[in-house]
């Protein structure tokens, strides 16, 4: 799975992605907030193999950021 920061545009450890809004999460793809650091993936939406790729690579560019703060 290739992670790119372009992927999810402004997404930090404790900040939703740019094109998040009360409208939608650009994980989840519905109207509930799916940062891996705030609540992740409601159980229904675990089923959904799109959400499941998204919240995957949004989790592997906020490790990947964690890592690079470290160096």
């Amino acid at each position: 799975m290739k992670v790119d920061a372009s992927d999810f545009p402004g997404l930090t450890a404790k900040g939703c992605a740019q094109g998040c809004s009360l409208k939608g999460c650009v994980i989840s793809g519905k109207p509930y907030c799916a940062h891996p650091n705030k609540g992740g993936l409601q159980s229904a939406d675990m089923y959904e193999s799109a959400a499941v790729e998204r919240f995957g690579r949004a989790r592997k560019m906020l490790a990947h950021q964690a890592t690079e703060a470290r160096e």
